[in-house]
């Protein structure tokens, strides 16, 4: 409670100054203003001092605020670490699982290569094959060529002779 004697509030004025975009803020005191209440004394009645207490709903609601807020932390802690460790896991296995496909892939790859080139030597093989028969075949179309010829002659000797 302040009496008539005591200090009274005083009006402040705060400017905000820039130097070097640095915020610098000076208060600077225009004038004293004694405080005067509806009972018109420098004193404040009980209702002034009575409504600065809480009242009992807003105790509840500041701590049960507080509660909430408390229980909110201490459930994203725990619920953050439980989830960075399942992500650790999951990322781990997906490695692992990326690794594996990888040498199975691989693998296949090199058998691929060989079965390619086991097919380009068989056909390679199958084609001097071909090249083959097909001169052993040409020669013995000559081979024929030339005796129905012969048997062609003697007929045309045959029919001449006789």
């Amino acid at each position: 409670m302040a009496s008539s004697g005591d200090a009274v509030p005083t009006t402040i004025q705060i400017s905000n100054t820039t130097q070097d975009h640095d915020p610098q803020v000076s208060l600077k005191v225009v004038e004293k203003v004694p405080l005067i209440y509806s009972n018109g004394k420098g004193t404040a009645p009980e209702s002034v001092l009575l409504a600065q207490k809480p009242s009992l709903p807003e105790i509840i609601l500041d701590w049960g605020v507080k509660i909430l807020g408390l229980a909110a932390a201490v459930v994203f802690g725990v619920w953050a670490s439980i989830s960075y460790k399942a992500t650790a896991d999951g990322n781990n296995s997906s490695d692992s699982a990326s690794y594996q496909a990888s040498t199975a892939m691989a693998s296949l790859n090199s058998i691929a290569a060989t079965a390619s080139y086991e097919a380009s030597t068989a056909m390679i093989s199958l084609n001097s094959i071909a090249v083959a028969a097909s001169s052993q075949a040409s020669a013995a179309l000559d081979a024929l060529n030339s005796r129905i010829v012969a048997i062609g002659q003697l007929w045309l000797y045959d029919f001449c002779a006789g």
